[in-house]
């Protein structure tokens, strides 16, 4: 199985493009072997499905870059949790750990951001993330469908 968790408060203008993704995208791939889901940010809960999961995709907004830059990463399990320990709010590599040492899990795992301008208070992405949904679509839509192509076992 597919994990797609796009995440981020769509109430704080920019920060919301990794829900808005991950739903759209999810409307283009009814793929049943893809589950998509969305939160406002990462909490210790997505350790078990993500345990569940062959390969997760995380989707979110970051202000590090330039303005509407997307860009893709390959994502590794921390050494340990004492790094940064449990905490409410976690970032995808807290959340491979966790899903490691709680579950035995270890699912490939990617993330893919795109750089906001504007995360004050209001709907709507700035003109440079808005010009740049086209590319973070394609690069969401090929990742999810070659994802889900290579993790695929018939049951």
């Amino acid at each position: 199985m597919l994990l797609v968790i796009g995440y981020g408060n769509p109430l704080r203008r920019d920060d919301g493009v990794g829900p808005w993704l991950v739903e759209y995208v999810s409307c283009v791939i009814p793929d049943p072997f893809i589950e998509w889901r969305t939160c406002l940010q990462l909490t210790p809960e997505w350790a078990e499905p993500l345990s569940r999961a062959d390969c997760a995709i995380f989707v979110d907004a970051t202000a590090e870059g330039h303005s509407g830059q997307v860009m893709w990463s390959r994502l590794e399990v921390l050494d340990d949790l004492q790094s940064r320990g449990i905490v409410h709010h976690l970032i995808p590599q807290d959340l491979l750990t966790a899903a490691h040492f709680l579950y035995g899990a270890r699912p490939d795992a990617y993330l893919l951001t795109v750089t906001g301008e504007d995360f004050s208070y209001g709907q709507g992405f700035s003109p440079s993330v808005q010009a740049q949904l086209p590319l973070a679509i394609e690069y969401l839509s090929s990742a999810a469908s070659i994802q889900a192509l290579l993790h695929f076992s018939p049951e």
